[in-house]
């Protein structure tokens, strides 16, 4: 019965662990903590977030966040992203200070003047 339960326990813990290495989740939740750590870098920069995916990224201890179509408002002029891809450790949300280590800005087609 215990072998059952723990064998039950496992499995549905590696179950997870893949699902969210592969597939992730999608959540509103890292948005404004993500803008906040824009914002340190670049105080004039203004960040419109959809919904973010997260994968775990078991080699790095971390979370792989990513969003698409995206608008990013610096000095009255939109820009339009085409994704922002960032790495989250797990200690930092583990230690409550959430620190971006790699920001990734891809933008759609600019027009150069």
């Amino acid at each position: 019965m215990i072998y059952r339960i723990i064998i039950t326990f496992i499995t549905l813990l590696i179950i997870s662990i893949v699902y969210l290495s592969t597939v992730g989740i999608q959540t509103n939740k890292f948005n404004s903590k993500i803008i906040n750590q824009i914002k340190q870098i670049e105080p004039n920069v203004d960040l419109n977030l959809k919904e973010v995916s997260a994968k775990l990224d078991l080699f790095n201890f971390g979370l792989k966040a990513e969003t698409f179509d995206s608008d990013l408002l610096y000095q009255d002029k939109i820009i339009k992203l085409k994704n922002i891809r960032t790495y989250i450790s797990l200690r930092s949300i583990i230690d409550n200070s959430f620190a971006l280590t790699e920001v990734n800005l891809s933008t759609k087609s600019l027009k150069i003047r």
